[in-house]
């Protein structure tokens, strides 16, 4: 088994789990939600990544001065 991370709600899991219906790209939950819907919290859990990496980018590129 390998430790995956759901591409729609960004929570851990593990793949191929004996019974689940767990995918490569899902976690269990996940599967049984209608294609559209997974396709549109998929598309926002990207954005929010990229989002995050910027944030962190820019505060190691800027870190906060002490308070005086």
């Amino acid at each position: 088994m390998t430790d995956r991370t759901c591409r729609c709600c960004g929570k851990a899991f593990q793949h191929p789990a004996p019974g689940a219906l767990s995918t490569k790209r899902n976690c269990g939950e996940c599967c049984q939600l209608p294609e559209p819907l997974r396709e549109v919290l998929e598309r926002h859990q990207t954005e929010l990544t990229r989002l995050r990496r910027e944030v962190d980018r820019l505060r190691a590129a800027h870190p906060p001065e002490p308070a005086a």
